[in-house]
């Protein structure tokens, strides 16, 4: 299976990364006045034909009176194929990084199916269903993904929320819900919040935000 996998993978991530769209987040958060959480969160996204490719990079840093509260990476790189205007295939794998974890690494890659539920100017809502392999410190086991997008984008404002719930021996979650407000075409200010849930513990943070987009 993993060989299906990793083939399917490659196959589905080979095109080459062209010049597209990329977004840079910058959050930070004060905790009484002294304990500062800080974020950085990369997207790029490229599209081409049939295909379109997404990156995401995020590492979130946490000093706490002293000692690190938090430190955490999350990366993501996705390949979709579409079959038609609103289905499409595709791949994806993941990594991430927990400091405070027994086990701190965790990676998935796995293949799946995706449908765009609504596509109108302002409103875009999908839904992927995926299955692959997690790997963490201690072990290989098989993993089903459903991810959730909804993007909502005026003149004005955007809404983004993304949830993701990954089923193994035990239920990982992670939602990320952005709003902000455009002072110009490339630049919002706003909030945004990520929470993640795994077998040890819950993560919740919100922080002050801005996006450039280059």
């Amino acid at each position: 299976m993993k060989k299906i996998l990793l083939t399917t993978l490659l196959a589905l991530c080979s095109t080459p990364v062209l010049a597209g769209t990329t977004k840079v987040n910058l959050g930070a958060n004060i905790i009484d006045g002294k304990d500062i959480t800080s974020n950085i969160n990369v997207e790029h996204i490229h599209e081409s034909g049939r295909w379109r490719q997404e990156y995401e990079a995020e590492h979130d840093y946490q000093n706490v009176t002293g000692k690190v509260g938090k430190n955490d990476f999350y990366g993501l790189a996705k390949a979709n194929y579409s079959l038609d205007k609103k289905n499409y295939v595709l791949g994806v794998v993941k990594y991430e990084y927990d400091h405070f974890l027994s086990n701190q690494h965790n990676a998935v890659a796995a293949v799946g199916y995706g449908h765009k539920i609504l596509r109108t100017d302002s409103l875009r809502v999908s839904n992927e269903v995926s299955a692959g392999v997690m790997r963490t410190d201690t072990d290989t086991k098989p993993v089903l993904r459903n991810s959730l997008w909804i993007r909502y984008d005026d003149k004005k404002y955007v809404f983004i929320n993304k949830m993701l719930l990954e089923y193994t021996d035990f239920m990982y979650v992670r939602n990320q819900t952005e709003l902000g407000y455009k002072v110009t075409n490339r630049v919002t200010v706003g909030i945004r919040n990520v929470f993640t849930r795994n077998t040890q513990r819950d993560s919740n943070v919100t922080l002050i935000n801005l996006g450039l987009t280059l």
